[in-house]
């Protein structure tokens, strides 16, 4: 390899590694923001007008990038990156807050690397060292410890429902960071956040429908729309482009490493900003959770 060559290679990790980083600060903030919009709002009908606002930021650049490469697309693929990525990610997560706190939700969210490590070894064949395996045991540790560390019933308000969701919208995750890890390679970052968005727009339209229909409708006071403001313009565009973007440097078991970030970002707005709480035992879960990221970084 040239000099040049690795000067770019060095480049490209280091704007990927800024990428994977300015993502996970985003995302933490959403579970704060999703938990007062959900106040107003039911889960679905919530990532529908998310999806929404987000499609007006990324359609014209997915247009733009598309209208230069004019690379065929996968439809198909992009289709399955809505399904995972979008719809279920979101819907679970969105149902999952409703029973279980921002603080622990977010904690749980933290095995995507762990899951992501594993899938990534059963679908891409990426080998992981022994301090990365060591990441991924303490991350699944930490979830049991959060899940059963609060010392109450477990199915008191639904609790262990919602932690259940949590669980799930962070396999999809993994999922869906393995399925695009290919496809990245022939579309455009911008082309299949937008299509990951669009499609999970789609899906979403009948549960928000019947959300409408099935309940009796209020208009949401100005707090809300501000939240999904945010959640669509914000938090939804951007991350989608730039951890598609990193994926194009980065594998996608160090790219979930990064996730990890992400509950101590929303433990920290959930705890100030929501007035909730953590106990212990939980702390200590969160602990060998987010431990994980400095071991898998190491592997």
């Amino acid at each position: 390899m040239s000099i040049c060559a690795k000067i770019a290679a060095v480049r490209n990790r280091t704007l990927a590694l800024i990428a994977l980083s300015a993502t996970v600060l985003i995302w933490g903030t959403t579970f704060v923001a999703t938990k007062v919009a959900l106040r107003e709002l039911q889960p679905f009908t919530l990532s529908l007008l998310r999806f929404l606002l987000g499609l007006l930021v990324l359609l014209p650049l997915a247009w733009w990038e598309q209208r230069r490469t004019r690379g065929a697309l996968a439809w198909r693929q992009l289709a399955l990156a809505g399904l995972l990525g979008g719809f279920l990610f979101f819907a679970l997560q969105n149902v999952g807050l409703v029973y279980t706190t921002a603080a622990k939700g977010s904690l749980i969210v933290g095995s995507v690397p762990a899951l992501t490590a594993i899938v990534s070894f059963l679908v891409l064949g990426e080998r992981s060292g022994r301090a990365r395996l060591a990441g991924v045991a303490a991350s699944v540790l930490g979830v049991a410890v959060i899940v059963v560390g609060s010392g109450e019933d477990l199915w008191q308000g639904g609790s262990l429902l919602g932690d259940l969701m949590m669980l799930g919208s962070a396999l999809t995750w993994a999922l869906y960071t393995v399925q695009v890890k290919g496809l990245e390679k022939r579309v455009t970052p911008a082309v299949l956040s937008a299509a990951s968005v669009g499609f999970g727009a789609l899906f979403l339209v009948p549960f928000a429908g019947y959300e409408l229909l099935a309940g009796p409708w209020r208009a949401p006071g100005s707090t809300a729309w501000l939240s999904v403001a945010y959640l669509g313009l914000v938090a939804s565009a951007v991350p989608f482009l730039l951890w598609n973007l990193a994926l194009k440097h980065v594998d996608a078991s160090e790219a979930a490493v990064y996730t990890n970030v992400v509950p101590v970002v929303a433990v920290a707005g959930a705890v100030l900003l929501l007035g909730e709480s953590l106990a212990p035992l939980q702390l200590l879960g969160g602990a060998f959770v987010l431990g994980g990221v400095w071991a898998a970084g190491k592997g």
